[in-house]
């Protein structure tokens, strides 16, 4: 996790976008000083949300408008967590009317809340962290309006214009000390104070006009905070980070042309959906990727028979796709036949391409619409594997840990974390959409295992419960191993252990079977017989991917292993 063992304070963290940076912070495994004004209602609540993550939380009240408030919460932080690696000021006050009729008390209040108590508190943090040696992350949440005055808002446009540049003055000073101090500017985000100030009809007419196509939510400011605080953004400090869906290029896009529609799909995927009665998680799973997988198709037509007999959906959807790639399927092939493609390696696609690159901008369409993805696999004609699960090692730790508890829900013997640098895969595409996905693998030889199918079923329902989305009873682990390989190209099984030449793959061996480094696996005889290669285990490990049509090419896969050196544990 990004944040493992820091200790973070934000201010103005009851609800909105202080809310939304400590719960994105508490998730990347920070402990979290939560400050709120006297008397909030919405502080308590919060720090519950952040324990529920399994994080320290300490809830702070103290009025940071003036300089004992400030003294008074650093102070109490300090005394309860002995250190502080992290601040986030995020103090609100605003109130809007003419210039001419502007209160001057109001608009001194407003610099107090906005600007002046962001001096406060980065002084006496950043003392406390040169005190300890160095370092840390300080964090302004400014505001578009910096640098575009919003009407009738002349002390707010004022004080966070003075923020940032007291934000690039303070980290000119600091830098020396390895302490970077950055700002963040939210465009229009949706949080409980604007409602206060707009009808819900001004704010659903407002987010239509951002380019985007919506406003924003705490959710994207926590998104853009983490970054700032993690260490992948330790050689940025001074810079101001713009996130507002576009709001700043409105007046550049009203003078393009309109965009070129994408041209309308020839291809619609055969899929069934079903919902609870409750909002909840959009779970996609898919099958028949390739043509000649037998297990996932019919482990998807028996969930698309229980939900329209019974439909155990307490809340959200889940769309069932048994087959993806049809032509395929119909040829009786990996893939579709046209310009050697195969759409596993196609994805994104295009919806202007060949059949199977129309197919892959269909499923993309899918996979991106979805909160969660399961792609069922299996070896297909050639291949055997051992059953497992497999998840891309993502970057994001939130995402990556929902990968995490999918795969072990999904309840098969072996769990295998890869290079999340693959691409064209359904998995590129739903890594860069954002959404948590894992794949399974259940044996193939061109044959349908009914324990495969079985497991396919249970698998699927498991993960549901796990997001839950159906109640029922937790099955017995039946994980035995757990490896992570981060190493570039691992995942890729069509390069592993290839054939040194053409021929018949003979081996003793099945799926799930240890051999060491060295170990032959098989041999490659040539059509006569009188040429014997041996194919020699590249690690030590448990072979999970085992060649079982016999006939090889030169470069074919006979054999994948995931090395013991990268067993995780279990629990």
């Amino acid at each position: 996790m990004k944040l493992s063992g820091k200790i973070a304070l934000v201010t103005g963290a009851g609800r909105g976008i202080g809310k939304g940076c400590a719960l994105a912070l508490a998730e990347a495994g920070a402990d979290i000083v939560l400050n709120d004004r006297p008397g909030s209602p919405d502080i308590h609540p919060t720090a519950d949300e952040i324990r529920a993550l399994g994080r320290r939380c300490w809830a702070i009240e103290s009025y940071i408008f003036s300089r004992a408030g400030c003294e008074a919460l650093v102070a109490a932080a300090l005394a309860e967590t002995g250190r502080l690696d992290i601040l986030i000021s995020n103090p609100a006050f605003s109130r809007r009317d003419d210039f001419l009729n502007f209160d001057p008390d109001l608009f001194d209040l407003t610099m107090q809340g906005a600007l002046t108590s962001g001096f406060h508190m980065s002084q006496l943090v950043g003392r406390h962290f040169v005190e300890r040696g160095g370092g840390g992350k300080i964090i302004f949440i400014s505001s578009v309006h910096g640098e575009m005055p919003f009407p009738r808002a002349v002390a707010y446009n004022a004080a966070k214009a003075g923020l940032d540049h007291m934000m690039r003055t303070i980290a000119g000073e600091l830098i020396g000390r390895r302490i970077n101090v950055n700002s963040i500017a939210p465009g229009w985000i949706d949080t409980p104070g604007e409602h206060e100030a707009f009808s819900d009809e001004v704010m659903a007419e407002a987010g239509k006009e951002i380019p985007w196509g919506r406003l924003g939510l705490p959710a994207d400011i926590g998104k853009a905070a983490l970054f700032l605080c993690s260490d992948d953004a330790d050689y940025i400090t001074g810079e101001i980070l713009t996130v507002d869906g576009g709001i700043r290029l409105k007046g550049y896009l009203n003078h393009q042309p309109p965009p070129t529609p994408l041209p309308d799909m020839a291809i619609t995927l055969t899929s069934r959906q079903f919902k609870g009665d409750r909002e909840g998680p959009h779970l996609l799973v898919t099958g028949g990727v390739h043509g000649d997988e037998f297990e996932p198709i019919l482990a998807i037509r028996r969930l698309i028979r229980l939900f329209t007999e019974e439909n155990p959906l307490l809340c959200g959807q889940i769309t069932l796709i048994p087959v993806v790639n049809e032509a395929a399927f119909n040829r009786g092939h990996r893939c579709a036949g046209e310009y050697g493609l195969d759409l596993a390696r196609t994805c994104p696609g295009r919806a202007d391409g060949s059949h199977t690159e129309q197919v892959a901008f269909a499923l993309s369409v899918n996979i991106r619409e979805s909160d969660a993805y399961i792609d069922l696999h299996t070896g297909g004609t050639e291949l055997s594997v051992y059953p497992l699960a497999g998840y891309s090692l993502v970057t994001d730790p939130v995402i990556l840990e929902r990968q995490r508890c999918m795969a072990r829900d999904f309840n098969l013997p072996v769990i295998w974390g890869t290079s999340a640098e693959l691409e064209g895969r359904s998995m590129s595409v739903a890594r860069d959409a954002g959404v948590p996905a894992i794949y399974a693998e259940y044996l193939g030889s061109a044959t349908s295992s009914e324990a495969g199918v079985e497991a396919y079923f249970e698998g699927v329902l498991n993960v549901m419960a796990g997001l839950g989305m159906l109640r029922r009873t937790a099955p017995a682990s039946r994980v035995i191993q757990i490896v992570e390989d981060d190493r570039p190209g691992s995942g890729h099984m069509q390069v592993c252990h290839p054939a040194p030449i053409a021929g018949c793959f003979e081996t003793k061996h099945i799926p799930g079977d240890l051999v060491r480094k060295s170990d032959p696996i098989g041999r490659i005889l040539d059509l006569t017989g009188d040429i014997a290669l041996p194919v020699l285990a590249e690690e030590s490990g448990r072979l999970i991917v085992l060649r079982t049509f016999p006939r090889v090419r030169a470069g074919d896969p006979v054999a994948v292993i995931i090395p013991d050196e990268l067993s995780l544990p279990l629990e």
